[in-house]
């Protein structure tokens, strides 16, 4: 909700925004913090929408 990732990507992806929300979230608590740093890539790199 930040910065849009997780309702912009699974449009691309064709998969449900609440279960992107729930990987990254295990990610970041299981992954050292790896979901954190993927959210932040996809917010640099997913381009906007016009």
């Amino acid at each position: 909700m930040i910065a849009g990732v997780c309702a912009g990507a699974p449009k691309m992806l064709g998969i449900d925004a609440a279960l992107l929300r729930i990987l990254l979230v295990a990610a970041t608590l299981f992954g050292v913090g790896a979901g954190a740093i993927l959210y932040l890539a996809a917010w640099v790199l997913v381009p906007e929408e016009a």
